[in-house]
């Protein structure tokens, strides 16, 4: 993603929210206004050594990635807004530098860097961490873990991301972070691993569109069972948009990243004959889909289909 300082800057305080919801709510008018419009004519301000000191100004992001959907635009802006509150001194590479390391310090960027442009103009660069699992805390807290293990803000809006599920005391879900604010749990890693393998390699090449409800890593690492006829993780499975109460449990396994013999295209092949027979997983209660020859003889249907 990249964003665009005009005078130095990036973000006029007043205008930033009232511009975004616009924006995302089709004002297009009042967007294009605010992030292109010219600079109200005001006598300037100076800093010590003379130079002009401009207030955020206008921002226009581009090439967004194609994951990053309108409301998750919104949390990530929102988030960032007041990271870009102040003035710099127009062509001051210190003052802009300083400003990368503040923006940068937000967990939804992975990284941020500041090129110098014509004139006083700066263009701010940064990659979004992507969330990848919804990890309930507790029955009311709940967060979002990235791509890289970090730990997100936790956005009142439905990603539709799978959860995790981790085994809990006391109402509260056990697990670790790092000093950089990321998990280090091998069980919440196995499970992104497995929640991108599905996205990326698995949910393509089915026939129809199923959806990854959650991701079961309590037995990462044989924690509780150890015992082939059980894999170290489980996922629920169900035809998107179905209810999430009603879906099957597979034995899944790791992904391939973390040692599996079996690849995305090996298991997507399984679901496939699967669903030949029981379109959208309707019937069945839990399966397997670790072994090609042997699905069938682990399936365990539904006693009220």
């Amino acid at each position: 993603m990249w964003i665009v300082l005009f005078g130095g800057l990036v973000w006029a305080v007043p205008k930033a929210i009232p511009v975004l919801r616009a924006k995302l709510r089709g004002d297009q008018s009042l967007a294009h206004r605010g992030i292109r419009g010219s600079t109200p004519q005001r006598r300037l301000r100076v800093d010590a050594a003379g130079r002009p000191l401009v207030e955020v100004g206008r921002v226009q992001p581009r090439r967004l990635p194609d994951w990053v959907g309108r409301d998750l635009f919104r949390v990530v802006m929102l988030e960032l807004e007041p990271l870009l509150r102040g003035e710099v001194a127009a062509g001051s590479d210190e003052h802009a530098a300083r400003l990368r390391d503040h923006v940068g310090s937000s967990p939804w960027l992975r990284d941020a860097s500041v090129e110098r442009g014509e004139g006083a103009t700066y263009r701010l660069a940064y990659d979004l961490r992507r969330p990848e699992l919804f990890l309930a805390e507790t029955e009311d807290q709940f967060l979002y873990v990235a791509d890289d293990g970090t730990v997100l803000p936790a956005p009142k809006i439905d990603l539709g991301l799978p959860s995790v599920m981790l085994e809990s005391r006391g109402g509260h879900v056990l697990y670790s972070v790092d000093e950089s604010g990321r998990i280090d749990d091998p069980r919440v890693l196995a499970a992104i691993h497995v929640a991108q393998e599905w996205r990326d390699e698995i949910q393509p090449r089915l026939p129809e569109p199923i959806q990854l409800f959650s991701v079961d890593a309590r037995n990462v690492g044989w924690r509780f069972v150890r015992d082939a006829a059980y894999s170290q993780v489980l996922v629920a499975l169900g035809s998107e948009g179905s209810d999430p109460s009603e879906s099957a449990w597979f034995q899944c396994g790791l992904a391939a990243v973390d040692g599996s013999v079996l690849d995305g295209q090996a298991r997507a092949a399984i679901l496939a004959d699967m669903l030949q027979e029981y379109p959208g997983l309707r019937g069945i209660a839990r399966g397997d889909f670790r072994l090609k020859n042997t699905w069938r003889q682990r399936l365990q249907l539904r006693s009220d289909d």
